[in-house]
């Protein structure tokens, strides 16, 4: 069954009066000759009695509601629509180092008279970044630094690669030894560094340094030659690194929250007129596990109506367009989660700067769009800061509506199938039937509604009532805008045969009701889940049954 929003469950409680399903007889004895014959019948068809804690049970696409001790309703609306890794944003590049080994003119006579040579480059290389980074600590969860050597000497070379700074689980250095022969092929050896941690402060006194040492000796190989051109060619590689953790200072960067939606489903049928909120909130609510500052700037918020006749309306105030510092962990909170929220209510929009939040809910929109985007260490070049590989934002829109305020000329629209049984007609010949209602009104607002039944391609086939409405009246609410005592309204509508058999025929049931709270809907009502409707419903049938049809 269709599930509908919960002014339209209003809509249709009091719209339930509209038809009735025909109840067939069956195994009636055959070849005997009756007269024809007209009865009339009367029968109770409805014996409703509903809070509106009933129907908010029944709904399984409402938002979620908050009922006070005392009764009283907040719907809230919320979508998680921002999550991101900050070990997405903050990517290591590619390093690369190049050195080279040769023997100078003055150590070949030793080099000859001894049978070899030995050579060493100590070094640190500054590791490359993007955002300005000053880096101290890198946890390797994955990537490689890929040793490449080419060696040119017709000698045999023993190369020794260290990196001092570079340790293991066990707090090893990593270090590895290549044998290359004369007239060896060119190495190319990927180490794998996860598990590594990586220090990049060469002990404390630095930062962004990558360090290595590398030890180089030459073996004389006999009836070989020495030339100037002989040399070896070192290439280090540290790519496609991710980390489990880094540490240090993560540098300035931007990401932004790709523009979004908060859908309120309450309004998604709603035209015209204005619902008046005593005080809505729309709420950026923060889950930040990322150990750096950041700030958020919210771009925009705008609101957008079903209603297509209603533009769409920012809202404005200070906190729209400025910068606010978010809260992050600190270094030991690592691994924690820490709160956060931006909320835009009447306090912090509006004012002498524009639309407050008050004012362009009014016409009740089912849409509330807005972008906003983060920037890393907004004001400091320096400091500690820390991502995981876990380290997320996580930005959850929510819209809150405590059910205080009123409601002016706001039309719901909605259309519903209809199940009827087409053999009734074939077995009744219907005079008339007179639909009774008695219904009791415990909400404190007026509603006028008709529908329109419907045929199988969308025209209108009859409707509920000829006199262009029903009329319900609302309940009486004190001082405070809680209801004291409801509302009675008596309605009756005939259907002749010729009306009956549009209703027995049609397919749908285009609905429209128009809601005003008390006063002309200048007075604030508030909305508790006792508020009830009551509805008693009768049918009288006056129909000619010929008992010799079968």
């Amino acid at each position: 069954m269709k599930k509908h929003n919960l002014l339209t469950v209003f809509l249709l409680i009091f719209a339930i009066a509209t038809f009735v399903i025909g109840c067939k007889i069956k195994n009636e004895p055959k070849n005997i000759k009756f007269p024809l014959w007209s009865p009339g019948v009367a029968a109770q068809l409805l014996d409703l009695n509903l809070t509106l804690k009933d129907v908010v049970a029944e709904q399984d696409n409402l938002p979620f509601i908050v009922e006070g001790a005392d009764g009283f309703y907040t719907f809230i609306y919320s979508d998680t629509v921002f999550s991101e890794l900050l070990s997405d944003k903050l990517v290591l590049p590619k390093q690369t180092v190049n050195e080279s080994f040769t023997v100078p003119p003055v150590s070949l006579p030793p080099f000859i008279a001894t049978g070899s040579y030995v050579d060493s480059i100590v070094s640190s290389q500054s590791f490359a970044v993007t955002n300005g980074e000053k880096l101290n600590r890198i946890d390797v969860l994955s990537g490689n630094i890929n040793i490449k050597l080419d060696s040119k000497f017709k000698h045999d070379v023993i190369l020794v690669v260290k990196f001092p700074y570079i340790t293991d689980g066990q707090n090893k250095i990593l270090s590895k030894s290549y044998n290359l022969s004369s007239g060896a092929a060119p190495i190319n050896d990927p180490i794998n560094l996860a598990g590594y941690k990586v220090d990049l402060t060469k002990g404390g006194t630095s930062q962004n340094s990558l360090d290595y040492k590398l030890i180089f000796t030459l073996i004389k190989k006999s009836n070989s030659v020495l030339v100037n051109e002989n040399s070896l060619s070192v290439g280090l590689e540290v790519e496609n690194l991710k980390y489990s953790y880094i540490e240090g200072y993560l540098g300035k960067f931007k990401f932004d929250i790709p523009e979004d939606t908060v859908q309120i489903d309450l309004f998604k049928n709603a035209f015209n007129g204005e619902i008046y909120f005593k005080d809505p909130k729309f709420s950026l609510l923060l889950a930040n596990s990322a150990g750096i500052p950041m700030e958020i700037l919210v771009n925009k918020l705008v609101t957008k109506y079903a209603d297509t006749t209603f533009s769409p309306l920012n809202i404005t105030g200070p906190a729209i367009g400025t910068p606010v510092t978010i809260n992050s962990p600190s270094l030991s909170q690592k691994g924690q989660i820490v709160l956060d929220s931006l909320v835009y209510d009447n306090a912090s929009t509006g004012g002498t700067l524009g639309q407050s939040i008050q004012n362009v809910f009014k016409p009740s929109p089912f849409k509330v769009i807005y972008d906003a985007e983060f920037t890393t260490n907004p004001s400091t070049t320096a400091g500690t800061n820390f991502i995981t590989n876990e380290s997320k934002i996580v930005v959850e829109g929510k819209v809150t509506l405590p059910m205080e305020g009123r409601i002016k000329r706001l039309t719901i629209r909605d259309t519903v199938d209809l199940e009827t049984d087409n053999d009734f007609q074939e077995e009744y010949a219907i005079k008339y039937v007179k639909y009774k209602l008695n219904s009791s009104n415990g909400f404190p607002f007026i509603c006028d509604f008709q529908g329109h039944f419907l045929d199988s391609l969308g025209n209108v086939t009859d409707s509920i009532s000829h006199e262009n409405k029903l009329l319900l009246p609302a309940a009486t609410v004190d001082a405070n805008g809680k209801v004291v005592s409801s509302s009675t309204a008596y309605t009756e509508a005939l259907f002749d045969k010729n009306r009956y058999k549009n209703v027995q025929f049609a397919k749908r049931l285009a609905l429209e009701g128009k809601f005003n709270t008390i006063e002309n809907g200048d007075k604030n009502i508030k909305i508790y889940s006792s508020y009830k409707v009551a509805i008693k419903l009768s049918a009288e049938v006056e129909a000619e049954i010929d008992l010799n049809s079968k």
